[in-house]
């Protein structure tokens, strides 16, 4: 007989047939399968993008990017910010806020303009 006996300190008999492992085998196939039919879906529904936004969502999206390309490219008015917070709560904004809008400076463009911001702070705190 074309039996094997497998042992398995997570089962509680310790034992496994040979007909066992092809029987879960098969199920984690047809598992793998489910799964990667609805991650294709998923993807299908994901790759419309910004075709997918109503008019009202597209001014929006409007209005984020250019809220986003002024606060990069005029640095007075996160500069000024910067010293409005208490020196507790600037460092975590300096973080989460400031970094995340620069993309923490990943190309020169970014780069450039963190530094004019730091150039522009230093400037702030000056005066």
């Amino acid at each position: 007989m074309a039996w094997a006996l497998f042992n398995c300190s997570m089962c509680k008999c310790g034992v496994f047939t040979f007909q066992d492992v092809v029987k879960h085998g098969t199920s984690l196939n047809e598992l793998s399968k489910q799964h990667q039919l609805t991650t294709n879906q998923g993807e299908i529904n994901n790759n419309r993008g910004l075709k997918s936004l109503t008019r009202e969502g597209r001014k929006l999206l409007d209005g984020y990017q250019h809220l986003f390309y002024t606060l990069q490219t005029t640095p007075a008015y996160l500069a000024k910010l910067i010293f409005c917070l208490p020196l507790s709560r600037s460092t975590r904004f300096l973080e989460t806020v400031i970094l995340t809008l620069f993309n923490f400076g990943s190309n020169p463009r970014e780069e450039y303009l963190l530094l004019k911001l730091f150039k522009t702070a230093l400037e702030e705190e000056v005066r």
